[in-house]
């Protein structure tokens, strides 16, 4: 149930980590082409895939993990 989204962490592309308080936010799907995503938040942008990703069930689940900006957005998006 990803509906063309991918959740995941954003990394930090000048220094190239994950922060230890960051939150899984929601970007278009983008396969593996060089197109980068923005966020549904505005916040970041997501150049490729990577090991960060989470299922948007587990999101659904636990929304304590999801940026509110993000989820909010996406709930209202696809009616869920």
């Amino acid at each position: 149930m990803n509906n063309g989204v991918v959740w995941a962490l954003p990394i930090n592309e000048n220094k190239e980590y994950i922060s230890s308080n960051v939150k899984y936010h929601c970007f278009e799907d983008i396969n593996g082409t060089d197109n980068a995503s923005k966020s549904m938040c505005g916040k970041y942008i997501r150049h490729d895939k990577s090991e960060t990703e989470i299922e948007s069930g587990e999101i659904l689940s636990n929304p304590q993990f999801a940026c509110k900006v993000c989820y909010r957005k996406w709930r209202k998006e696809f009616s869920l």
